[in-house]
Order: structure tokens, then C-alpha cells, then sequence
């Protein structure tokens, strides 16, 4: 069964880092998620001590989640050790996503992901691969299972988006 479009009104917590948004009537080509995917490693790396980016990323970008009456099976994303649900939909060609995970640290890893591409326009969101993760240094306090599980968010999200 298809995922029914979400609308774009996940809307981020205020403050650093996952406050941008899209225009209304706007749409995200290749350059937009781009220049998203650079304001928010700009704003994160205003904070230098690792740890503390994290424990900043982790509160500003959880998300409102999904409630766990509509989480559905179909949601989980496999490759994931925590479980993660990643819902999503394509309307008038921008992409929206709902997520929520088991770990609240998880949760804040995947709300940055999903701030990169976050109505996006669908056909480029399949072709963009966002390296915000490495370029913050998360590479290096992450675990291999925990950064192959977000490589399967990533690609989860290009799924969604191709539908």
C-alpha cells in the first residue's frame, strides 16, 4: 500500500539549525537543497565541542514524530539497529516526511536528514546525496551500524520520494 502525501507542516523547532523552511508556493531544486544542507552545517558548527553539537542537534531537530498509534510496519526502516519510522509523500511535486525513532538520539539524526530534504522537489531529492552528516564531524562519534542505518534513512527517503 502506497504512503498517502504528508503535508509540509512538519514544522521545525524554533531556534539554531532546523528553522529553515520552504517559501510558501516555493520548491527546492538541487541548488536549494544545497544551500539548506550549508546553512545548516554553518549554524551547527558555530558550536565546536562535539558532544555539545550533537546534544544541540538531537533537541533541535527531533520533530513532532509519529504518534504510536500511526506508526505502521511498512514505515520501519530496515538497516536500522534503533527502529526507525519513516513516513512520506510526494504533493505537488514537494516531499514531505514525518519520522520518529526509538532512540531520541536516533530521532534528532534523522530530523537533520529529513530538514535537508524536506520539500524538496521530488525529482531532485531522488538524486541528491547529502554529505551533512561527515561534514559535521558525526562520522567520527558514530558507530558503523548507527551511520549504515542512517545511509538507509537517507536512501529511504529517496525511495519516498520516487513515489
Amino acid at each position: 500500500m502506497k504512503n498517502p502525501p504528508l503535508p509540509l507542516s512538519q514544522e521545525p523547532k524554533e531556534g539554531l539549525g532546523c528553522g529553515l523552511g520552504v517559501e510558501p508556493g516555493g520548491e527546492l531544486g538541487r541548488d536549494e537543497l544545497a544551500a539548506r544542507e550549508r546553512a545548516l552545517l554553518e549554524d551547527f558548527l558555530l558550536v565546536r565541542d562535539p558532544q555539545e553539537r550533537l546534544a544541540l542537534i538531537v533537541e533541535a531537530c527531533a520533530g513532532e514524530g509519529i504518534a504510536e498509534g500511526e506508526r505502521r510496519e511498512a514505515d520501519v526502516v530496515v538497516g536500522c539497529v534503533s527502529r526507525v519510522w519513516l513516513r512520506g509523500g510526494v504533493e505537488g511535486g514537494k516531499l514531505g516526511l514525518a519520522w520518529e525513532a526509538e532512540s531520541p538520539v536516533v530521532r534528532g539524526l534523522v530530523g537533520l536528514i529529513c530538514r535537508v530534504y524536506q520539500g524538496g522537489a521530488a525529482a531532485e531529492v531522488r538524486g541528491y546525496r547529502s554529505g551533512l552528516l561527515g561534514a559535521l564531524g558525526l562520522d567520527r562519534q558514530l558507530s558503523p551500524t548507527r551511520w549504515r542505518g542512517l545511509a538507509a534513512v537517507e536512501a529511504r527517503i529517496g525511495e519516498l520520494a520516487g513515489r
